[in-house]
């Protein structure tokens, strides 16, 4: 794993926003809602594993997260894709298909410093 993307993932991080899409047949997209963040609400990466997440929405959450690779975060308990993690910019993709139901579920969260 690259040491630069565990340490640039460090520090606090401002939430942009939180896209939902389902899809049902997994190509249809049935239902896409939009969170969009507020100067208040915000993500920290310590270096302890543990994330913190504020938001006057939904108040204070903590959870651990672990780096598995450049490309992967599991947050959690959920495998998050790294879709792009600059100095300012930290993208993360979370997509599942459930073939037996024929749905998919994407999730995106845009963060910013």
């Amino acid at each position: 794993m690259d040491q630069k993307a565990a340490i640039s993932i460090l520090g606090k991080w401002q939430l942009v926003n939180v896209t939902d899409e389902y899809y049902s047949p997994v190509n249809v997209l049935k239902d896409k809602d939009e969170y969009v963040g507020t100067p208040a609400d915000s993500v920290i990466f310590k270096s302890n594993n543990i994330m913190y997440s504020y938001s006057p929405v939904s108040g204070e959450e903590q959870a651990s997260y672990h780096l598995i690779n450049d490309s992967t975060i599991e947050m959690d308990n959920e495998l998050w894709k790294i879709t792009k993690l600059t100095d300012k910019e930290f993208d993360v993709l979370s997509d599942e298909t459930d073939v037996a139901l024929g749905e998919r579920y994407v999730v995106r969260i845009h963060m910013l410093r």
